[in-house]
């Protein structure tokens, strides 16, 4: 699922939009995004546009391509389940019921990172 909207003077995220998309490939996102841009007209796109995505490259492509002014925010599910697949690595010595405290605490911290800016595109 990908979000787009715009951010208040705050930082607040403010939705617009939401796709759902079975396929993954660059051209369905370009789609979905150039779908979402000719239905608001070119008068009504935020001048601040953000789109919270998993950082798929296909879609980080898609948004280059037809959003290339927007901001790009990671979203703060696949955030914390990346950190959580990297706890739990044997190569990481997360490995008991113990360290599961660990991992509920990193958990907690990383909302202090929710839609964290990714700070490049390519």
């Amino acid at each position: 699922m990908t979000a787009i909207g715009s951010c208040d003077p705050f930082g607040n995220f403010i939705p617009l939009a939401t796709m759902l998309c079975s396929g993954s490939s660059q051209a369905n996102f370009e789609m979905l995004l150039s779908h979402f841009k000719g239905s608001l007209g070119p008068a009504n796109i935020p001048e601040k546009i953000t789109v919270i995505t998993d950082k798929s490259d296909p879609e980080r492509l898609a948004i280059k391509s037809v959003l290339p002014g927007a901001q790009v925010r990671l979203c703060y599910w696949h955030f914390t389940e990346a950190v959580r697949r990297w706890l739990v690595k044997a190569t990481n010595g997360v490995k008991d019921k113990a360290d599961q405290i660990l991992i509920k605490d990193v958990r907690g911290f990383t909302i202090c990172f929710a839609y964290f800016p990714i700070a490049h595109l390519e």
